[in-house]
């Protein structure tokens, strides 16, 4: 049962406009509660459920590494990298993303990994089929440190 509820003698003394408006917002929201984007808790509020995957790296691990899997129909949202210890060399990069386009949910130029920190990217990005997130390491090969987790939320 949605969360939500609409008033239709309300609806009736409104402009064509607002009520075409109102039924767009019911059909989105119905849309988002069938595939648990959001889940109804009383009228008119919503709980938001926030998934996760994450994976730790360091600077000498493999370039690609499987970070997990985002099931079909949700929505990643966020993008970070959390380093725990800065990287040297400038031109030491990170892309978070899928094997057939590797910086789908974080480009290169998102993170300054020498620079050490957190970079927080948001995201709107529809997974319509269960997807693989892959980080992709490019450390550069005088690199000496450099840790950190990178996580995708959805």
């Amino acid at each position: 049962m949605p969360g939500y509820f609409l008033i239709p003698q309300v609806l009736d003394n409104q402009p064509e406009s607002l009520r075409r408006f109102t039924q767009k917002v019911k059909q989105v929201l119905d849309g988002l509660i069938l595939t648990g984007n959001i889940i109804p808790v009383g009228p008119g509020q919503f709980t938001i459920p926030v998934g996760q995957v994450a994976l730790t790296f360091e600077y000498n691990t493999a370039t690609v590494r499987k970070v997990g899997t985002i099931p079909a129909g949700r929505i990643a949202c966020r993008s970070r990298v959390v380093l725990t210890e800065a990287f040297t060399d400038p031109t030491s990069t990170l892309t978070i993303g899928t094997l057939a386009v590797p910086d789908r949910f974080m480009l290169a130029t998102d993170s300054a990994l020498y620079l050490g920190g957190e970079f927080e990217l948001a995201i709107q990005d529809d997974i319509g089929s269960t997807t693989d997130v892959y980080l992709t390491l490019n450390a550069a090969v005088g690199e000496t440190t450099g840790s950190g987790v990178v996580v995708v939320e959805y």
